[in-house]
């Protein structure tokens, strides 16, 4: 579905508006956002987000999650079977739950 915006689906579902999206099995739900899911699920309100398996929130920030969960408002996320919560802050989660507000937070 793209009002406005490009959707490509593989056996997914694409929900754009304004917005880019590719689905491979994927569910995307994207706002001016640009998004690429495999398998996982994602919405995105002006951000980047590139998913392979996990859960990605998106509000101008970038996210890369694989298998892991990233909520990102402004923020840099990137989780691998990890949690991520950036608020202007940069994480690089692995296996661990990462919580930046302007900061650097790194996590085995």
């Amino acid at each position: 579905v793209a009002v406005g915006g490009i959707a490509v689906a593989v056996g997914g579902t694409a929900v754009a508006v304004g917005g880019t999206e590719v689905a491979v099995g994927g569910t995307d739900v994207a706002v001016g956002g640009t998004e690429v899911a495999v398998g996982g699920t994602e919405v995105a309100a002006g951000g980047t987000e590139v998913a392979a398996g996990g859960t990605e929130v998106a509000a101008g920030g970038t996210d890369v999650a694989a298998g892991g969960t990233d909520v990102a408002a402004g923020g840099t996320d990137v989780a691998v079977g990890g949690t991520g919560v950036a608020g202007g802050g940069t994480e690089v989660a692995v296996g661990g739950t990462g919580v930046a507000v302007g900061g650097i937070a790194a996590t085995t």
